[in-house]
Parts: structure tokens; C-alpha cells; sequence
């Protein structure tokens, strides 16, 4: 089954008037010097510095968030490993400030200023968490500079040929930061991408793990490849509790970062004329790397994901027959909580449009239980995006298409 409910939840934003201006108080307090005898270390005001940081993320208030790590910058009290991680920090806002940016040009400025940060920052060889976010923050801002160019290729007067082959660069520069180089059945020993980071701190996760559950036995039992009952001190039993989580989460993280890859690669065919080899090959690699998200995620929800999306890029190579199939996969889900009810319209929007190009044997596909669902109201917290809206109206489409081909009576 590629989908199950109880894997999944939604995810809800901290909100609020109190919340924010708690925030700005707690960014005023940053200004205050540390008490007299206070050495410049790890604190406790850097943990809570952090979790400032954390919301003005979350809050989408990158101007506050600038504000607050120039007061950082400039705090004797503030630790060297916080003040490392200013670089990153500030790029994080700097992204967050372009969105609000309609010049291109000053939008662009403000993408370089972001990237020469990140870079400043993983000059430092970060590792571990520090570094997946770091090399995942650097890909996502290198797609987003990708697809920008692709926006721009479009305006009137603009050199189309220039500009998309800049837009290439960035996708592959997205690729190569994002993807590991190391070839299968090699080990990977640093981290030069976010697939390499994940990878390597899983294996630290696992071997700590390993060797906590590892201490559960006794010589008699080691030898004989038995471990007794846990007796575990709470401490150890925590950590352990923690570290599950961790792998867990970084299981999760592999997927997405594998997927993003994917993604990338369909961003990139964007840059080529359709049916053209580069971007035939382009649609290609996406799709395989799909499909092995696929085989070794199947009943998660980034198996799903990439079920669908393999499907989307299969119909448009022009392979209906396997896109049905794998859309298929996806209307089969049972479930109804919000994140299957979109995979579902996503998948039904490639399916009309499959379906129109099939006239008759299409319209028998789209039986009353689709109409019924392309026709229902968008429930919250799903939105009428654009793959909703296009749903709707190819499903309008169908409709039309299937009413006129009706015998006249």
C-alpha cells in the first residue's frame, strides 16, 4: 500500500500576537552583556538565541531576523560555534527577504549575497545537522535561482537562448549539492552534498545506537548472539529514545533529498524545447530516480510522492500506459486525510488530461466517483492551488467533451 494515515499528520505553525511580540522582546534582550565573570561559551542564552532565530524563521520575518543576527554579531557574550553559524543564518533570511523583492535584478543581488554566505559558511566544514541544512538550503536556493531564470526567458526582449542556458547551470549546480558523487556500493567518508550529510550522520546515529543495545548483553550472551532483557539507565534510555527519533527523521530526510534531486531534474527539462534530447534525458533520469524512491519507500508517504510524480513525467514523455498505471496507485488510496485528498487531485489532473486525448475510451474512465470528487469543494487546509484549479477544469473539459460526443437525439 503506498500510503499510511497514521504516518502522517499536519503540521502546525506557531502563531500569534502574544508570540510575536514575545519575540521582539526576547530580540531586544540579545543587546543585554553578560554577567560579570561570564566566560564566552556555550550558554544558555545561545540556546535560547537559537530557538529565537528558529521562529523568526518560521514566522517569515527575515528583516527582524537580519536585525537580530547583526545584534549577534556584535555580542562579546555570544559563543564561536553561534557566531559560526551567522553565514548560514543570514542567508536563511536573505532568501526570506527576496520573495518580497519584484525587482529582478536587486532580487538576483540579494540570491548572490544569500549564496556567498552559505558558501562562507560551509567553507567551515560543518557536519552533521548543521550541514544537511546547510547544503539542502544551498540546493533549494540554486533551484529557485534556476527557475527564475526560466520566468525571466519568457519576458519580451530578453536573449531566451542566454538566458536558459543559465538557468541549466543552476539546476545542475542544484543537483551536485544535493546529490552525492559517490558511486553506489562505495561508502561515503564527507560530506560534499546533503545526500552525503544524511548519510553520513545516519551511520553515526545507527552506530550509537548499535552500541548502546550492544551493551544490553552480557560476554555469555555475545557469544552466542543474545541479548538479555533492557536495564538501561533512564539517562541511557532517553538518549536511546532521542536517537531513534533522529534516525527516523534522517530516514525521512534521505527521501526528501533524493526526491528534491528528482525534482530538480524536471525543473531543468523546463530549459529545453520540448521532445528534444536534452530535455527527453533530463525527464528520464527524473523519472528513474522516482522510481527508486519508489521500490525502497513504497508504503510511506515519499514513496507516494514519487509514485505520482513518475506518473506526471511519464505522460509527458508521452507513455500513457505506464502513467495510468502509476496515477492508478494513487486514486487507489483509501485514505481521506488532507495529503492523500492532494495527491489524488494532482494525480487526476494528468489523468484528464490523458483521458482528453483518448475521446471515448477517456470519458468511460471518468466514472460518477471522480466526477464526484473533481466536482466536490476544496476542503481546508487543502487550497484551491493551481493543480486543484486545473483539475476542475479539465474535469469541466471532460465533461463538455463527453456530452458532445453523445448521439443526437
Amino acid at each position: 500500500m503506498f500510503f499510511q494515515a497514521n504516518r502522517w499528520g499536519m503540521v502546525r505553525r506557531w502563531s500569534g500576537l502574544a508570540s510575536r511580540v514575545g519575540l521582539l522582546v526576547g530580540a531586544a534582550l540579545l543587546a543585554a552583556g553578560p554577567a560579570r565573570g561570564e566566560e564566552p561559551e556555550e550558554t544558555a542564552r545561545d540556546v535560547s538565541t537559537r530557538a529565537l532565530l528558529e521562529k523568526l524563521d518560521e514566522q517569515q520575518m527575515p528583516d527582524v531576523m537580519l536585525w537580530v543576527l547583526e545584534r549577534i554579531e556584535a555580542d562579546a557574550a555570544a559563543s564561536p560555534a553561534l557566531k559560526k553559524e551567522l553565514p548560514f543564518r543570514r542567508a536563511t533570511a536573505l532568501v526570506g527577504t527576496s520573495r518580497k523583492e519584484a525587482d529582478s535584478k536587486k532580487r538576483a543581488a540579494i540570491y548572490d549575497e544569500a549564496d556567498r554566505q552559505i558558501d562562507l559558511y560551509l567553507a567551515g566544514s560543518p557536519s552533521g545537522p548543521q550541514a544537511i541544512d546547510a547544503y539542502t538550503q544551498k540546493g533549494n536556493l540554486l533551484i529557485q535561482r534556476g527557475r527564475a531564470k526560466i520566468d525571466q526567458a519568457k519576458r519580451p526582449g530578453e536573449d531566451r537562448a542566454k538566458v536558459l542556458a543559465e538557468a541549466v547551470a543552476f539546476f545542475d549546480a542544484a543537483v551536485k549539492c544535493l546529490q552525492t558523487a559517490v558511486e553506489p556500493g562505495t561508502e561515503v567518508t564527507e560530506a560534499k552534498s546533503a545526500e552525503d550529510a544524511v548519510i553520513l550522520r545516519l551511520r553515526e546515529v545507527g552506530a550509537r545506537i548499535e552500541e548502546i543495545k550492544g551493551d544490553d548483553a552480557g560476554d555469555d550472551d555475545k557469544a552466542q548472539g543474545k541479548r538479555r532483557p533492557a536495564r538501561r539507565p533512564p539517562a541511557v534510555e532517553k538518549e536511546l529514545e532521542q536517537l531513534e527519533a533522529e534516525q527516523e527523521s534522517l530516514s525521512q530526510k534521505l527521501v526528501q533529498t533524493r526526491l528534491m534531486v528528482a525534482e530538480t531534474l524536471f525543473e531543468k527539462s523546463k530549459a529545453f524545447e520540448p521532445k528534444t534530447k536534452e530535455w527527453q534525458e533530463a525527464l528520464e533520469r527524473s523519472t528513474k530516480l522516482h522510481q527508486a524512491i519508489v521500490e525502497k519507500d513504497p508504503d510511506k508517504g515519499g514513496g507516494a510522492l514519487a509514485r505520482l510524480y513518475q506518473g506526471r513525467n511519464l505522460a509527458q514523455l508521452g507513455d500513457d500506459a505506464a502513467a495510468k498505471q502509476a496515477l492508478g496507485d494513487i486514486m487507489a488510496i483509501a485514505s481521506e486525510v488532507p495529503f492523500a485528498l492532494s495527491l489524488k487531485a494532482r494525480a487526476l489532473n494528468v489523468l484528464l488530461g490523458i483521458w482528453l486525448k483518448e475521446k471515448q475510451e477517456g470519458f468511460e474512465q471518468f466514472d460518477d466517483k471522480l466526477v464526484k470528487f473533481a466536482l466536490a469543494p476544496v476542503k481546508l487546509p487543502n487550497r484551491l492551488d493551481a493543480d486543484w484549479l486545473g483539475m476542475k477544469y479539465q474535469a469541466a473539459a471532460l465533461l463538455d467533451a463527453r456530452a458532445e460526443a453523445l448521439p443526437a437525439t
